[in-house]
């Protein structure tokens, strides 16, 4: 009876106390932190695939670096895409949910937390997806933001304009994939130049894609770059990016290079991020550097008029 009553508190706290300190948040001291006027996040993005009723819990870090004690917020939203892609390539939507919403499913232990300058917590996030959640994306994102921005903003004397900003929002995304059958439907919509004409480099090339599915997708692939006479004379990397379901993504990539001239011609070659599908376009574009042009034929007509003038000033005799 006895050993009875000693093990008791150990499976009790076993059973109930361990599972939650093993997700309880941790904090650290970061040594001889200095002031650099922001917070960092750690853990700005995660992708996961769960099966549906399945749940798992990860952690984000944020640093205080404001210089002075801080209090924090922590709020769950949905973001989503754009159908345009002069828009902003994820927009949060606040308490709106998206078709693809995530908000019902993130568990930040916590919805308020106060650090030090130069202290560290590792927050713990749970992710619990439904039982009857279908296959495709969900996806969601846990915002950290100052609790009194204002106070961090100095002012000088003469001044009522802030001299320093603060970024008092920042935001770790979720992307979770549902196993299952997702609809995986994407493809490059347009291949451009920000201009048919340069001057001179670097050179901008736009590449537009598109997904039609209901699980993001995650492009890459190359850009090669032909001179007049079909010499390859460069290529650069589309690097990999997300684009979120029923959304158009634009990624820029420049080819920094200055001394260029003539005709060009560039090929495109992206992997549409599921499957081997991929698909290519071609354009062309202009580089010409009309100023240093108009400049040698000046400084030519000014020698031709100084040519000129000299033999009509001067007149040359035979001996």
């Amino acid at each position: 009876m006895k050993k009875l009553l000693i093990l008791a508190p150990a499976v009790f706290f076993w059973l109930f106390c361990s599972p939650i300190l093993a997700h309880a948040a941790r904090y650290e001291t970061i040594p001889d932190t200095e002031p650099k006027n922001d917070f960092v996040l750690g853990g700005g993005k995660t992708e996961l695939e769960l099966a549906p009723g399945e749940d798992t819990t990860g952690e984000i870090s944020i640093t205080n670096r404001l210089g002075k004690d801080a209090e924090f917020n922590v709020a769950v939203e949905d973001f989503t895409g754009s159908l345009d892609p002069n828009e902003p390539a994820f927009q949060f939507l606040g308490d709106e949910k998206s078709p693809y919403s995530l908000k019902d499913s993130i568990f930040p232990e916590t919805t308020s937390f106060s650090l030090k300058h130069g202290e560290r917590i590792w927050l713990p996030v749970k992710i619990t997806i439904p039982k009857d959640a279908e296959p495709g994306g969900r996806y969601g994102a846990v915002l950290i933001s100052l609790k009194n921005p204002d106070q961090f903003r100095s002012v000088e004397p003469s001044k009522a304009t802030p001299t320093i900003k603060i970024v008092s929002r920042l935001a770790s995304l979720f992307y979770i994939r549902i196993k299952g059958d997702a609809k995986e439907d994407g493809l490059l919509k347009d291949f451009s130049t920000d201009r048919k004409f340069y001057e001179r480099g670097p050179v901008i090339f736009k590449v537009l894609y598109e997904n039609n599915g209901n699980i993001h997708l995650k492009p890459l692939g190359k850009i090669e770059i032909f001179n007049v006479m079909g010499k390859k004379v460069g290529e650069e990397e589309v690097t990999q990016f997300f684009v979120l379901p029923n959304s158009v993504r634009m990624r820029d990539v420049s080819w920094n290079r200055n001394m260029l001239f003539g005709y060009y011609t560039a090929n495109v070659t992206l992997e549409r991020g599921y499957g081997d599908l991929s698909d290519t376009k071609t354009i062309h574009f202009w580089v010409i550097p009309w100023k240093i042009i108009l400049a040698l034929f000046a400084a030519c007509l000014v020698v031709v008029f100084a040519i000129y003038w000299i033999i009509s000033k001067f007149e040359i005799r035979r001996k």
